[in-house]
C-alpha cells in the first residue's frame, strides 16, 4: 500500500508500506523525483501539448522517457477510451478511471481484463493506493504510484498541481 501526501511547497510524497518513500520535490519545469529504482535522478514534468498529462524521465537533460500519462479528448468515439491513461516504457497501457458515489476512488485498469489493478481512495490528509489481487502481477509499482499521485492531485487542484512552480521557472 502507498499513501499520497501533497506538501505545502508543491511537492508530493508517496509513502510506501515497508519501503522507502518516493519524494517529488519542486524543481524548474516540474519535480525532481527521489526514491525510484535505478541510477541517477528522475524528473517529472507536465506535458505541454494538447494531450496533456505528465512525463517521467530518467534525468532532466535526457529524453529517456520512463513513463507518461496522457489524456484522450472527451470527443473520442469510444467512451471507455476517454479520460486519463498511463503508458509505461515497456508499452503497457492502463486506463485511470475516476469513480464517484459513496465509494469515491480512482482505479487503474487494464484493457485486457475486468477489474482494477490498483485502487486509490481519499483519506484524511491525502490518498491511499492499494493493489487489488490482479495488481500483484504488475511487479514494481513505484512508477505507477507516482503517476497516479500526480493525476489524482492534479484533478483536485483548482489550477492543476504545480502550475505555480512551472509559471515561476
Amino acid at each position: 500500500m502507498a499513501r499520497i501526501v501533497a506538501r505545502a511547497d508543491g511537492g508530493v510524497v508517496v509513502e510506501v508500506d515497508g519501503g522507502a518513500a518516493v519524494e517529488l520535490e519542486p524543481a524548474p519545469g516540474g519535480w525532481r523525483v527521489r526514491g525510484l529504482a535505478g541510477d541517477g535522478d528522475w524528473q517529472v514534468a507536465r506535458v505541454p501539448d494538447e494531450g496533456g498529462g505528465f512525463r517521467l524521465r530518467r534525468s532532466a537533460a535526457d529524453d529517456d522517457e520512463g513513463a507518461r500519462t496522457l489524456r484522450m479528448p472527451a470527443g473520442t468515439a469510444d467512451r471507455e477510451a476517454q479520460g486519463h491513461h498511463v503508458l509505461l516504457e515497456d508499452g503497457r497501457l492502463f486506463r485511470l478511471a475516476e469513480r464517484g458515489g459513496r465509494d469515491a476512488r480512482f482505479e487503474l485498469l487494464s484493457w485486457e481484463g475486468p477489474g482494477p489493478y490498483l485502487v486509490a481512495r481519499p483519506t484524511t490528509g491525502g490518498w491511499t493506493i492499494e493493489p487489488e489481487l490482479s495488481g500483484g502481477a504488475l511487479g514494481e509499482l513505484r512508477v505507477l504510484w507516482v503517476l497516479m499521485a500526480l493525476e489524482i492531485l492534479d484533478s483536485e487542484a483548482p489550477d492543476g498541481i504545480g502550475r505555480t512552480i512551472e509559471d515561476a521557472s
